[in-house]
Formats: structure tokens, C-alpha cells, sequence
């Protein structure tokens, strides 16, 4: 009987070893930097009238550009629309920096703002133990605008400078990003994170 009741507990010792404890977080040593590229936005799909060819065969919508005022431009038949979008945590805040040209005239003058879609992680919860958020589809990031101008549209800032206290290094957030882009006030989001394949 002591030999079971020792067996026993050693594997339950083990057990907890091996397995997470409920709300634990496992973070890296170091994950301080993002970066994406901006493409034109659209519409999802959620009623497929047709579907793509190729290799892989999968249902599919007719474009709908998320915005029907800003889009990237050509000029003389040559593409003129590129931007990236840059988040670096340092010093207890994420700084970002956000870079688009190539817009079309008719969008000069209008407001683009930074926003994220993103599920975020951190210590100080109403809970005993870490929690996460729900998720968070298309978040304005505060003040992180711009004008848009001669074709072109920079963000400089950080999120504490336009979300004051969002971010407190003593809980140690973590987020995970869904989604990066410009959203255009009054408007839809024109510009997204995302990368293309060019015509050879």
C-alpha cells in the first residue's frame, strides 16, 4: 500500500512538472520589433460568387475596396503606392512609425489613422492570474494620424504619447498582432499590412 500511495505521488509530482500551470505565461526573451508593408484594403468575403484559379482552388468575392476615396496610384503606367508600418517597444512604450506615398490626389487632405487588430496579455488582472483580452478587430490608436499631403501621409508617435498609460511595463503586455493599418476618418480602412507577389 505505501509503495502504490509513493507511485501515486510521484506521478502526480511529475504531472505538475510536465504540465502549464493554469495561467502561466511563457514570454520570450526579447520580442521588441514589427514591421509590415501596406497594401490596398478590401472588403472580405463572406459570399463567395466565384473562385480563384490555379494550384489551389478557393472561393472568392469581386474586389470591393474598403474605401472608395484613398488608394495607392500610377503615374505614367507605373506603380507609385508603397508604405510600412513600424512598431519598436523600448522604455516602457511602443513607438510608432508609420510611412505611405503614392496616394491619389483625390485623398490629399484627408485624415489616415493607425489602427491594430490584436489580442494583448499582461500580469495586473482583476484575477489572480495573467489574462487576455478579447480580441480587439481594427483599435484606433489614439491620435496616430496624418494628414495626407502631395501623395504622401507620416506617423511619428507612441502609444502612451496618444493613449496615456495604455502601456505599463510593470505588467509586462505582451500583444499579439492580427492586423495592421490606416483607417481614414469618415471613411473605410484604404491601406493594410500585407505583402504582394509582383508580375514578373
Amino acid at each position: 500500500m505505501r509503495r502504490f500511495l509513493l507511485a501515486t505521488a510521484s506521478i502526480a509530482a511529475f504531472a505538475l512538472i510536465a504540465m502549464p500551470a493554469f495561467g502561466q505565461r511563457d514570454t520570450p526573451k526579447k520580442a521588441n520589433k514589427f514591421q509590415a508593408t501596406l497594401v490596398q484594403g478590401v472588403e472580405a468575403c463572406t459570399a463567395a460568387t466565384t473562385t480563384t484559379g490555379g494550384t489551389i482552388n478557393l472561393p472568392a468575392c469581386d474586389v470591393v475596396p474598403s474605401d472608395n476615396l484613398c488608394r495607392f496610384t500610377t503615374k505614367n503606367g507605373k506603380l507609385q503606392g508603397k508604405g510600412t508600418v513600424k512598431a519598436n517597444s523600448k522604455k516602457g512604450d511602443i513607438f510608432v512609425n508609420v510611412s505611405v506615398s503614392g496616394i491619389n490626389d483625390e485623398c490629399n487632405g484627408e485624415t489616415l489613422c493607425a489602427i491594430a487588430s490584436f489580442r494583448a496579455t499582461q500580469n495586473n488582472c482583476t484575477s489572480t492570474n495573467p489574462c487576455t483580452t478579447v480580441d480587439q478587430t481594427d483599435f484606433p490608436l489614439g491620435l496616430a494620424c496624418c494628414v495626407v499631403d502631395k501623395g504622401k501621409c507620416k506617423i511619428k508617435t507612441s502609444i502612451n504619447a496618444t493613449l496615456p498609460g495604455a502601456i505599463n511595463a510593470a505588467n509586462n503586455p505582451e500583444y499579439t498582432l492580427e492586423g495592421v493599418g490606416l483607417a481614414r476618418t469618415g471613411g473605410g480602412v484604404p491601406f493594410r499590412g500585407g505583402v504582394m507577389v509582383e508580375v514578373p
